[in-house]
């Protein structure tokens, strides 16, 4: 075979794993959010990364034994076949096994845990392997391999939420394992090729034909699930939605002044963790009037928009719209993001129990992120309504958006604000959980839009609360907003509305409130300090109440970074809300421990490897500094999208196939290479810092702009910014195999391990201290890069 031609084999090779890698890194997260819990999709893409880091190692441990016959293609193809074999394993475990563990498994440091993670880790290691197997030798050649590793994972990143939509999360990972099982049987002998052959036809057999018995969902969240109370159960793109039968929910914060059993109806679950309530209508909207007696209805009793307009964003299965239509309203705006609850469950499977809701004409069905169409929408609310909507949906991207998106923010307020009529309210209702003050830090984003606007928080704030769902350690809060001020007469009907349905007032405009709840304090602290003291009274709080801002979106993360040694050495907490360091930080010390023993095996294994210094942390470096640039730049476009799943396809396959053109473009041999390469991440430093500064300007200039239009701005504005972050690890990897090669395995296997770092790094840069921060630090470490430029070199 020609060199050309075992070259164009080669990337093709590498482009199927890199495609399987991907897959099943992205499908995983998926699974994670239904089985345990999304906050661990972190963890998956962590695992992910640290895994295929190990395969390359073991691959440069492999093809540097002094003396051993070492057959590459082989071990390639034995790898690949392993791997698929651990992700189907990796799959029946996480079904049948992990997952009915309990909460505590994924919060205490433990044997446990820290062997989950290999088991995890397990299936990239072999995958891994076979990738690097392919650049040792060929490295010379790196621009084109390069090219096949990040089309590969860019053509991934596109094609999961279609194969998401038709397979399952759980069939998507067993999937995921076919080309693997392929790419072994083509390289192996003949009779080892048969047997892989054979998996592969299993595996297809399987995926196609497979039901319940085997990719079946048992427990969710460390919870049997009623599969009696089953009635409806689809995936797409963006979760898992299931619907059970038989569930008496009387309200998210109901009076507890009213006894009447609650009407039929059904609960709607989106990754078997947030729940909407499906109502049967069936009759006029007047026989509704208990769905008014719910703390989330206030806006309808105190603002009394009667023959008005209304827009309730997360409208999922429509509760908040029967209300707002039995209250009156003249039409209602049913804003949901995710189109299977939209159309499938409340269009589809469900129209006649719902009495055909969302097909009134009366109704208008707006299937979009809320924030996005709020943005876009020239029409004007006499109300707009968020009850209970959290950010489940941002899960579909996974770590990636950091599992929140951008509902919460002051600029988001603004948003609401800004389309309210003249005397318009804006209702947002959450629950606060111990050390997780949602009302306190509601009321907090929306002094911070206030103030913004030039409007006095004190008149404009209303504050209702009562136990959410009737649990004593668990409190709704109802935040009512209007930008134009209360009127005597508006907190007089407010003050009665509360007395008669029985709930707690928490602050009203000019009325002293007295009671002995904490997070109650901290609300009218928040609204009555003046702007000078609002600072030191938010530093005084023992959690972080600040508002939060499209550069630090993340509402439900309320810890501090120097909570961390509480969070490592506490006890395990009861619970996820309001805990998201614990997790964090404990999840991080399981990588780093891996991380430590993964540095020291090339040493237990062979004491001396003299891996040039510069070339080992130039690869460090880029690794690092990808990550700290990739994580801040889904989120923020993930704000512009406002589609999650979209998001994450758009963003990713942008930089991946960008990087990938990048590389064959810019990774050259000839002279003035180092000048190349300095010009290469010079100018990516350049771009990279002209995108920070110009986020306010795009983010404006297209914040009305169609889906599509916004869709193209984003591949171009991140087109060039891939382009040349594609080029300086195949630069440095190819400089490395002009010296000899025999390292080029071990510097891909650190660059691997540090993107678990850089991973890890932004994950908490972006959560204290924001996103522009966080990006601006990773332009930080490709200036170090450029300044070990020369030395890398010398040593090559």
């Amino acid at each position: 075979m020609s060199e050309a031609a075992d070259t164009r084999r080669a990337a093709l090779t590498v482009f199927v794993l890199s495609a399987s890698a991907m897959t099943a890194e992205l499908a995983l997260t998926r699974v994670f959010s239904v089985l345990i819990w999304y906050h661990l999709a972190f963890f998956a893409i962590s695992v992910a990364l640290l895994g295929t880091a190990v395969g390359a190692l073991l691959a440069h441990v492999l093809s540097t034994r002094e003396g051993a016959a070492f057959d590459a293609q082989r071990a390639a193809g034995l790898s690949a076949v392993a791997a698929a074999v651990a992700l189907v394993a990796l799959e029946l475990l996480l079904l049948r096994q992990v997952t009915a563990q309990g909460m505590s498994f994924f919060t205490e440091l433990n044997l446990g845990l820290l062997l989950f993670f290999v088991m995890t880790a397990a299936p990239f290691a072999g995958i891994g392997l076979s990738l690097t197997l392919f650049l040792v030798g060929r490295a010379r050649h790196m621009r084109w391999l390069y090219l096949g590793d990040l089309a590969g994972a860019a053509l991934a990143a596109a094609s999961l939420p279609l194969v998401v939509s038709l397979l399952g999360g759980p069939r998507a990972l067993v999937a995921t394992a076919i080309p693997l099982a392929i790419v072994g049987a083509v390289l192996l002998s003949a009779r080892a090729r048969v047997a892989a052959a054979s998996l592969a036809a299993v595996l297809v057999l399987i995926a196609a034909a497979g039901g319940d018995a085997w990719f079946g969902i048992r427990t969710a969240k460390g919870f049997p699930i009623p599969a009696d109370k089953v009635e409806f159960e689809r995936w797409n793109s963006f979760s898992l939605v299931t619907v059970l039968r038989d569930v008496p929910f009387a309200g998210w914060g109901r009076s507890p002044k009213v006894q009447t059993p609650p009407r039929e109806q059904r609960a709607v679950l989106i990754d078997w963790n947030a729940m909407t309530p499906l109502v049967r209508f069936d009759g006029p909207l007047s026989a509704l009037t208990e769905l008014r007696f719910d703390l989330t209805s206030a806006a309808h009793a105190v603002a009394a928009p009667r023959g008005k307009r209304v827009c309730v964003i997360g409208a999922g299965a429509g509760r908040d719209v029967l209300t707002a239509l039995q209250a009156g309203a003249a039409r209602v705006t049913a804003v949901e993001i995710n189109p299977l609850v939209a159309r499938d469950v409340m269009l589809g499977a469900y129209r006649t129990f719902s009495g055909g809701l969302y097909g009134r004409e009366d109704v208008e069905l707006v299937v979009e992120d809320g924030r996005s169409f709020v943005r876009r929408t020239n029409q004007r609310f006499a109300v707009l309504q968020l009850s209970m909507v959290d950010t489940s949906a941002a899960t579909s991207a996974g770590a990636y958006a950091l599992t929140e998106n951008s509902l919460y923010t002051t600029e988001a307020f603004g948003d609401y604000l800004g389309v309210l009529d003249e005397g318009g309210v804006l209702s947002v209702g959450s629950a606060s959980f111990e050390g997780l003050a949602t009302g306190a830090r509601l009321v907090s984003v929306a002094r911070a839009a206030l103030v913004a606007r030039g409007k006095d928080p004190r008149r404009s704030v209303i504050v209702f609360s009562t136990p959410w769902q009737g649990q004593k350690d668990a409190e709704l809060f109802n935040v009512l907003v209007r930008p134009d001020g209360w009127s005597t007469a508006d907190v007089d009907r407010a003050v009665e509305w509360a007395r008669v349905l029985g709930f707690q007032v928490v602050s009203l405009p000019d009325r002293v409130v007295t009671d002995a709840s904490r997070e109650h304090g901290w609300v009218r602290a928040l609204l009555e300090a003046p702007g000078a003291a609002l600072p030191p009274a938010l530093a005084a709080l023992p959690i972080d109440l600040a508002p939060t801002t499209d550069d630090r979106p993340f509402f439900f993360y309320q810890n501090r970074l120097a909570d961390l040694p509480r969070a490592l050495a506490g006890p395990t907490p009861s619970h996820f809300y309001g805990n998201g360091l614990v997790f964090l930080a404990r999840l991080s010390l399981v990588t780093l421990i891996a991380m430590a023993l993964f540095l020291a095996v090339p040493w237990l294994v062979k004491r001396e490897i003299a891996v040039p210094r510069a070339a080992a942390a130039y690869a460090f470096l880029l690794g690092t500094g990808f990550m700290l640039l990739e994580l801040p730049l889904l989120q923020r476009f993930n704000m512009l999208l406002g589609n999650p799943t979209t998001s994450l396809a758009v963003v990713l396959a942008t930089l991946l196939i960008s990087g990938g053109l990048g590389s064959a473009t810019l990774n050259r041999e000839g002279p003035g290479e180092l000048r190349r390469l300095r010009s290469v991440l010079g100018a990516l430093m350049v771009y990279g810092i002209l995108l920070l500064a110009s986020v306010p300007v795009w983010s404006s200039a297209l914040r009305a702009a169609s889906a599509t239009v916004r869709t193209l701005a984003v591949v171009a504005l991140l087109s060039p910014l891939g382009f040349l972050a594609g080029a300086p690890l195949s630069i440095g990897l190819r400089l490395v195999a002009a010296r000899g090669g025999a390292h080029v395995a071990f510097l891909w296997a650190i660059n691997g391990a540090a993107s678990v770092l850089g991973s890890v790094g932004a994950t908490l840069l972006a959560l204290h201290v924001g996103l522009r921060t966080t990006t601006v630090v990773g332009l930080a470490v490709y200036a170090a890069v450029f300044a070990l430029a020369g030395r890398l070199a010398r040593e090559t």
